[in-house]
This record gives C-alpha cells, sequence and structure tokens, in this order.
C-alpha cells in the first residue's frame, strides 16, 4: 500500500508539471483603424492620487486612423499646459503595434506631427477585441516649469475614445 501510495504521488507530480501551458489569448486589436470619437482625458500632477477628469462627450473631436499610416485630427482640444501639442487638429502619422499578451507589453502607438519634423514618440494605446473603446497615455510625465524658482511639475495623462461606427 505504501508503494501504490508513493507510485500515485509521483504520478500526480508528473501529470501536474508535465501539462503545457494554455496559449496566450491576445484580446489586443491588430489594428486601430476607424474613427474614433474622444469622450474624457485625464490628467494626473506629480503623482497626485486625484486626477482631473475632462469630459468631452459633448465635443465632436474625432481621431481617424487611417490605414495608410495617416491619422486626422478634427476638432480642439484647449491645451493651457501644452500636454498635447502633436494632438492639434490636422493630419499626422502614426504607427500601432497590436500589444503582447505575455512579459512587458511596451508601448505601442507613434504620433508624429508631420509639421514640427518632431521625433518619434511612443504612447501606451490600450484597443481591445470585442470593445468600442480605446485609451492613449503618454509614456513618460510631461515636465512643466512653473515659476521663476524653476521648480517644476510632472503631468501624466491619458484620454479615452469610443469608436464611430
Amino acid at each position: 500500500m505504501k508503494n501504490f501510495l508513493c507510485y500515485l504521488v509521483i504520478l500526480l507530480f508528473a501529470l501536474t508539471f508535465s501539462c503545457k501551458p494554455e496559449e496566450c489569448k491576445n484580446l489586443n486589436r491588430d489594428n486601430i483603424f476607424g474613427r474614433w470619437k474622444l469622450v474624457e482625458v485625464s490628467i494626473n500632477k506629480n503623482d497626485d492620487p486625484n486626477n482631473e477628469i475632462i469630459d468631452y462627450t459633448k465635443d465632436n473631436i474625432i481621431y481617424h486612423f487611417q490605414a495608410n499610416n495617416t491619422l486626422v485630427i478634427i476638432g480642439s482640444i484647449i491645451d493651457t499646459l501644452t500636454l498635447f501639442n502633436v494632438f492639434t487638429e490636422g493630419e499626422r502619422y502614426y504607427e500601432y503595434r497590436k500589444m503582447a499578451c505575455t512579459g512587458d507589453p511596451g508601448p505601442s502607438l507613434i504620433i508624429d506631427n508631420y509639421l514640427l519634423a518632431s521625433p518619434k514618440k511612443w504612447y501606451w494605446c490600450t484597443a481591445l477585441l470585442n470593445n468600442d473603446s480605446m485609451s492613449i497615455a503618454n509614456v513618460d510625465p510631461v515636465k512643466i516649469m512653473i515659476n521663476e524658482n524653476g521648480s517644476a511639475d510632472y503631468y501624466n495623462w491619458s484620454k479615452t475614445f469610443v469608436v464611430l461606427k
């Protein structure tokens, strides 16, 4: 009986650790083509737990991500802090890559301002399958000088969109 229990324990151990892990189900979109309406901007200053939330549901600010890597922005955000300099109305270049479902996915969206010849800047873009919303957020905090003493505030932000059908 003792040998039987030992064999049973060894068999259970082998079965437990020989099973292959489930395949990763990547829930992220392959692309973000289409027209997306801005509905909300969240701004965080100096990692304060209270974000400033600005509702844009009544405004008509549209981001049209086209298949030719062109982003056309229609409508303007009032940007008193200059956080959104590449997000002004007009045409932009963009690159999107589907986020990985394992490990550190890294940022997934580049948006460049053609006119400013800006260097490529990455953003976090979360666009899940079977979800009509998408978010874009900055990767690095934006540093803004606020007074003559040279002290600065650091801002993080995210934008929430819904797809237009």
